[in-house]
């Protein structure tokens, strides 16, 4: 009898720590993931022609890049930073976003806090964004990105929030806070392989990785970076693009995902 009862509760003991354990993993797999956090130091460095360059994207071929500036600049250069085309210049206009929507290109100008299209050489007003809020004069809407027909709008500081805006309904359809960035949203930067939001801080040296609700997954300092104020991350090449402000320089970033 005193066998089968040292038995009994060896067996009832082993079963209590399978369960335990089991239910420490179920815990552990519903957890969210603790972000990364990482500083980087490998880059290459290339001139450029545009003027206070404020936002970088693929274009649509994804073989180089549209850059825009705040003097009114929108270039399309390689990726050695040489200039491809000029698409406009000097249109006395604050350039802060550009991204692509199918064969046309959007552009986010500051002082208007409006969304354009250029559509070959056509430049139509999409919509003039109101960011919920508010924010303070000169760090209105900064960076923009295209996820299907809706598009991201970064307001830069005081509040870090992200507007989307259909362009289905033609009206304002969500926003949200960015409370993991250090400074400023500067620029913003779809990734559509894993369907994620990159953000770069100009003031904080840092690039954010995030979901498209605003959930941090990773931050990557780039402390060599001078006011880099435009991003295009190129996730199957895992290259981040970035442009300064201050120097108009095109940097390329090796980054493991």
């Amino acid at each position: 009898m005193r066998t089968f009862k040292s038995g009994f509760l060896y067996f009832a003991v082993i079963a209590a720590v399978l369960f335990l354990f089991c239910g420490y993993l179920v815990f552990k797999k519903n957890e969210p993931p603790v972000p990364g956090e990482y500083t980087l130091s490998a880059y290459e460095a290339f001139p450029t022609g545009v003027g206070e360059m404020s936002s970088l994207c693929l274009n649509q071929e994804k073989d180089g890049l549209y850059a825009v500036g705040d003097e009114g600049d929108i270039y399309e250069i390689g990726f050695d930073g040489k200039t491809r085309k000029v698409i406009m210049k000097g249109e006395f206009r604050d350039w802060e976003g550009v991204d692509c929507h199918g064969s046309d290109i959007l552009l986010m100008e500051e002082t208007e806090s409006s969304v354009y299209r250029l559509s070959g050489d056509r430049l139509s007003l999409v919509a003039k964004i109101d960011v919920p809020g508010g924010g303070v004069e000169g760090k209105g809407p900064e960076g923009i990105m295209c996820v299907r027909d809706t598009v991201y709008v970064g307001n830069q500081e005081k509040p870090t929030r992200i507007v989307k805006y259909s362009l289905k309904s033609n009206e304002v359809c969500g926003w949200f806070d960015i409370d993991f960035v250090s400074r400023f949203i500067s620029d913003l930067s779809y990734d559509p392989v894993d369907d994620t939001m990159w953000i770069i801080d100009s003031k904080g040296f840092a690039i954010y990785h995030c979901t498209l609700g605003g959930t941090l997954i990773a931050t990557y300092h780039i402390p060599f970076v001078v006011k880099g104020e435009a991003l295009a991350v190129d996730h199957a090449a895992q290259i981040a693009w970035v442009g300064s402000d201050k120097t108009s320089e095109l940097y390329r970033i090796p980054i493991e995902f």
